[in-house]
């Protein structure tokens, strides 16, 4: 007959299991701190570039849209239909559009914290803020910086539902805002002082030196700054710019918030001018 084993083996000697020490532990716990951190570093560096990138972005392609649709409406500066009275070109000094005094394109007379005020007329049936008319007429358009810091284009026809014959294009509340964080929007008109039959521009003078001289085109700047304060502080100091004939300080007015800035030049010519002036 077969003897049956032992109903339980007997136990076996426990196997000692060895753990962490104190300074095994405090060196782990260190170690993730270290890569914790430098991971929190990381994502706020990546963020931070990201806000960067996309500043840089939206102020470039907001800098290149208002420069195109100024150069679109100066290329229709001194436009004339001979059966429109009124005269069309750039506006220099004070004129009555249908009982309302429009002001003259403004100067800053050298202070560099103060823009310049830009207004033109030509005959035609729509203003820089899309109104239009029925018939073609003497349209003035003006850009002025507010005190917001917003470039506004405000056009000389009344909205549809204005019972006005003429919006007053020298208050820019009546106007359209282009663009934001303008901190300086200078314009400087090119001029041919000799008469020869040849057009040319001798050099680019501000609006009180033009002298009734032919403006054959037109030169403007603009200097951005991006609205985004997730940024913070960019550097210590803020650097200089020069914005065509005006030499603009760091660290003093209009340059006294810290952010990304762009200057944006363009130079537009002047096709509608009398060549008896030439």
């Amino acid at each position: 007959m077969k003897q049956r084993g032992p109903m339980f083996a007997p136990f076996r000697a426990a196997v000692p299991q060895a753990g962490f020490s104190l300074v095994e532990l405090m060196i782990g716990l260190a170690l993730g701190a270290l890569i914790t951190i430098s991971a929190v570093q990381l994502f706020s560096a990546n963020q931070r570039t990201f806000a960067l990138q996309r500043a840089l972005t939206e102020i470039q392609e907001q800098g290149r849209f208002t420069l195109d649709f100024i150069a679109r409406d100066l290329r229709r500066v001194g436009f004339t239909r001979p059966a429109i009275g009124g005269e069309a070109g750039v506006i220099l000094d004070p004129v009555d559009l249908l009982g309302v005094n429009i002001q003259g394109s403004v100067d800053n007379g050298g202070n560099p914290e103060v823009s310049d005020q830009l207004r033109i007329s030509y005959h035609g049936d729509q203003d820089c803020e899309g109104d239009t008319a029925a018939v073609e007429q003497l349209v003035v358009n003006s850009y002025v910086v507010s005190a917001d810091g917003d470039l506004v284009c405000t056009g000389s026809l009344p909205p549809a539902a204005s019972a006005l014959p003429v919006e007053d294009v020298n208050d820019p509340a009546n106007g359209t805002v282009l663009i934001s964080g303008v901190e300086s929007f200078q314009v400087l008109y090119g001029i041919d002082p000799i008469v020869n039959g040849v057009p040319n521009v001798a050099r680019y003078v501000p609006a009180n030196q033009v002298a009734g001289e032919p403006v054959l085109s037109i030169r403007i700047g603009i200097l951005l700054r991006s609205g985004d304060a997730t940024l913070g502080q960019i550097a210590a100091d803020i650097r200089d710019f020069t914005v065509l004939d005006q030499e603009l300080a760091g660290n003093n007015p209009p340059l006294v918030e810290q952010g990304i800035r762009r200057l944006f030049v363009t130079t537009v010519r002047v096709r509608n001018f009398d060549p008896d002036t030439i």
